[in-house]
């Protein structure tokens, strides 16, 4: 199923988007670690098994999806590297076409919404209030804007938005609200549209605010490590979002940006997923479910 899948659209083999992995730079130093080069394998201290070693994935921009497939897939381990790039470039595709504006308002605990949003909101709101309108001058702006992010907990659009209309309102008439808030729309309409396509492009690197749309689409509960602290984190503002008591796999977050397979090496059986009644798989839930 997945051979077939991989040729029948997207990437060719000689398109510009499939790299020569001789070119990459897999030596790039993180904190504590370089990154392992595709089948690679190290020991990785840690407290939740003895038994754990890092397997490198080709690092080519969609690490996160090597990662995930080198984990659940025994079509995708026998692929050569290049269908195995073409591939994950073809899920890439597929997964942005099924990105929804609601889902994608949502992702990594909304603040992904917000980061991508607010790049295009300051340039707007900048234009629209100082430049056209001139209701409020440029240094008066960048005081009351910077006020606006100041301490936001949580980083969202919404929090964002809300601050944004309480520190400006003794600026703002109705008409001036009105299109403030058309603003507010249109930034997060483009922020989605943006992504998409940053999402569909195969180098393009994503962070972990996108796992539980990942793992939805692909059945599969995700448990990230982090490579400096060696301790579990959440990517979601509640575990039942993202545990669902499917196919587990362990993932190595380094620098947030590069991802690695966290597997048990025993004798010489590597496992690379697990069942979500493996007792390491409970323990890891405990563990960052408990806190």
């Amino acid at each position: 199923l997945y051979r077939k899948f991989v040729f029948q659209k997207g990437l060719e083999p000689n398109d510009p988007n499939i790299i020569d992995i001789k070119t990459m730079d897999v030596k790039k130093k993180y904190p504590d670690m370089r990154i392992l080069v595709p089948d690679e394998m190290m020991n990785f201290p840690n407290e939740f098994a003895d038994d754990l070693v890092r397997v490198g994935v080709v690092p080519d921009g969609s690490c996160f999806f090597h990662t995930i497939f080198r984990g659940k897939s025994k079509t995708y381990k026998e692929m050569t590297l290049q269908e195995k790039m073409i591939f994950i470039a073809n899920i890439r595709q597929t997964m942005a076409e099924k990105l929804s504006f609601d889902t994608f308002k949502v992702l990594g605990k909304g603040e992904l919404a917000y980061q991508k949003s607010m790049i295009i909101f300051r340039s707007l709101i900048e234009k629209y209030m100082v430049g056209e309108e001139n209701i409020i001058t440029d240094e008066e702006f960048i005081k009351k804007i910077g006020n606006v992010a100041k301490e936001l907990e949580p980083a969202t659009f919404d929090n964002f938005k809300n601050r944004f209309f309480e520190i400006f309102d003794d600026i703002l008439d109705n008409d001036s609200k009105e299109s403030v808030n058309k603003i507010f729309e249109l930034s997060l309409m483009k922020a989605y549209q943006k992504y998409k396509i940053e999402l569909a492009h195969p180098r393009f690197p994503v962070s972990n605010d996108i796992s539980e749309f990942v793992s939805d689409q692909l059945g599969v509960d995700v448990y990230f490590i982090n490579s400096n602290t060696r301790q579990l984190y959440l990517t979601a503002d509640e575990c039942k979002r993202v545990y669902k008591n499917r196919l587990s796999i362990i993932v190595l977050s380094l620098g947030n940006y590069h991802y690695e397979l966290l597997a048990r090496l025993s004798d010489t059986k590597l496992r690379t997923s697990f069942e979500p009644d493996d007792p390491l798989i409970k323990k890891l839930q405990k563990n960052v479910c408990d806190k």
